[in-house]
């Protein structure tokens, strides 16, 4: 489970003042929706942020309004920027506030690959030694024939008294 830094200061910051003035609602609002902005872009943007189009902002936002007018007071305020080279929108330092959850992620797949990897090479190797499997088998029929089959715990009869 992923989780996001938030600061006690932006309820009163500068950029959230702004926005919300700009929207016309409340600054606790604002910060619910920034909240569910970022929390939907851990999981649906890349680590540079971006880009993002003004309905899926609205989308990750839950702002049930005009998307475009969320994003023109976003981008006022500071939350999103609009950058130069492609004209596209991002999360303003998206990369400084989610890329180490970013490399975590890229760097737990890598581990999981190499695992999945060693156990099939694992699996491969004792399925291409019969003798090993054939001990296994003959261990576990043993133990088959003299253990009866329990569910649960087993339970001890004493001698003498019946149930």
């Amino acid at each position: 489970m992923a989780w996001i830094e938030l600061h006690q200061s932006v309820f009163r910051h500068g950029k959230t003042r702004r926005a919300a003035g700009l929207l016309r609602i409340s600054r606790i609002t604002l910060v619910g929706h920034l909240t569910s902005l970022w929390c939907w872009a851990l999981d649906a943007l890349p680590p540079s942020g971006g880009p993002v189009a003004a309905a899926d902002i609205a989308l990750g936002a839950e702002w049930p309004g005009d998307p475009d007018r969320l994003l023109r007071a976003l981008l006022a305020a500071g939350y999103i920027e609009q950058r130069r080279r492609d004209g596209l929108y991002y999360l303003h330092d998206w990369d400084r506030y989610a890329g180490r959850l970013h490399q975590r992620r890229i760097l737990a797949r890598e581990r999981k690959r190499r695992e999945r990897v060693k156990t099939k090479l694992n699996v491969t190797r004792d399925a291409a030694s019969p003798s090993r499997t054939y001990q296994h088998n003959q261990h576990n029929q043993h133990n088959q024939h003299n253990q009866p089959p329990t569910i649960g715990r087993s339970v001890r009869k004493k001698k003498g008294r019946s149930p």
